[in-house]
Order: structure tokens, then C-alpha cells, then sequence
């Protein structure tokens, strides 16, 4: 940023959140320059001495920190539409103004939903109950083994972090190596 950082600035974005529906651009290191500020001011209650000052900057901090998880609620929201939006016109959405770390979870809802909606949707549509299908696990050069499920299975994370199932008896998934070898191993799955 270029001014100064400030409290000023803080309750501005926020003030534009609440006024306007869509999202509204901000600096792309505002998160990090609200973490700096908080803790410059945690840094500075810590060294004052005199007690009536640092109460009344610690309310001043926690007062900060309401706004700051307010206009994170109000940007979550509105990235959480503008998926939604996507979703339902298949028209990709303008997310210029999102930061970095609000594009990760604006992709992750887009295809979360588009999961969702294929498997459960389209499959009653099909005149099929729904089900949902297990997400498309992308890997970069990871040795995968097809497996059939013998018994059922709930969803869990896998020692690469991803989340797996819930699989159904009888599903047959490629799965990383490890994992595979792993359930095969403890009877919940067979190799094909």
C-alpha cells in the first residue's frame, strides 16, 4: 500500500461492503497489511505500561477485529454468490477483484457445487436416485492402482491431504498408490 495504514482505512472497506452488493475491489495486501496492523498493536498494548491506556487499546483492538471478521463475512458471502452465479448460468464470473487467497475459495466452491450438482442433479434427471461421486483427485505424476471397495467407506484424508469418498460397496476408484495399497491391506478394497 502506499499511504499509511489505518484504522480509517479499515472501517472504508468495510463501509463499501455493507453499501454495495457486489464485491468490491480492495488492495491485494490488505489481509496482510490488517495482520501487520494488529500485530504493530498488539506489540504496543504488550509494552505500555500504564494499565487504563492499554485497556483502552485492547477494546480499540478488539473493536478492529470485529470489522475485520465482519467485512471478511461480507466478501465470503459475495464470493459464495458469485459462484452460485456460475454454477447456475455456466457464465464465468468477473473475480478481478477478488485477492488471491478469495480466488482459491471461489474455485473450490465453483467445483464443489459442480460436484455436487452432476452428481446429485443430473443424476435425477436421469431418472436415477442421487449419489454423490467421489471429486476428481488431481495428481502430477502420482502412480495410481484401481481398486474395488469391499465394504462401504466414509469419507477420510489421505496422506497426500486430499479427501476421499465416501465410496460404496462394489465402487471402483484409482487411487494413489499408498492409499490403495493401504485399504487393500486392511480388507476395505481389492486391486483390479
Amino acid at each position: 500500500m502506499e499511504e499509511e495504514f489505518s484504522i480509517e482505512h479499515i472501517y472504508d472497506v468495510l463501509r463499501k461492503e455493507r453499501l454495495y452488493s457486489n464485491l468490491q475491489e480492495i488492495d491485494k495486501g490488505f489481509f496482510i497489511e490488517v495482520a501487520r496492523f494488529i500485530k504493530q498493536q498488539e506489540d504496543t498494548i504488550r509494552q505500555t505500561d500504564d494499565i487504563k491506556e492499554s485497556s483502552k487499546q485492547e477494546k480499540q483492538l478488539e473493536s478492529i477485529k470485529k470489522v475485520i471478521k465482519e467485512i471478511y463475512e461480507k466478501r465470503e458471502l459475495k464470493i459464495i454468490q458469485l459462484a452460485l452465479s456460475n454454477i447456475k448460468t455456466n457464465v464465468h464470473q468477473n473475480i478481478s477483484q477478488l485477492l488471491d487467497e478469495e480466488k482459491e475459495l471461489y474455485n473450490s466452491i465453483v467445483e464443489d457445487l459442480d460436484c455436487y450438482r452432476s452428481s446429485i442433479l443430473e443424476n435425477i434427471n436421469k431418472g436415477m436416485a442421487p449419489e454423490l461421486k467421489p471429486k476428481e483427485i488431481k495428481t502430477d505424476n502420482i502412480q495410481l492402482k484401481t481398486i474395488r471397495f469391499v465394504e462401504p467407506l466414509s469419507r477420510f484424508i489421505g496422506t497426500d491431504l486430499n479427501v476421499y469418498g465416501p465410496f460404496k460397496k462394489e465402487y471402483i476408484a484409482n487411487l494413489p498408490l499408498d492409499i490403495a495399497d493401504y485399504l487393500i491391506k486392511n480388507n476395505k478394497a481389492e486391486e483390479i
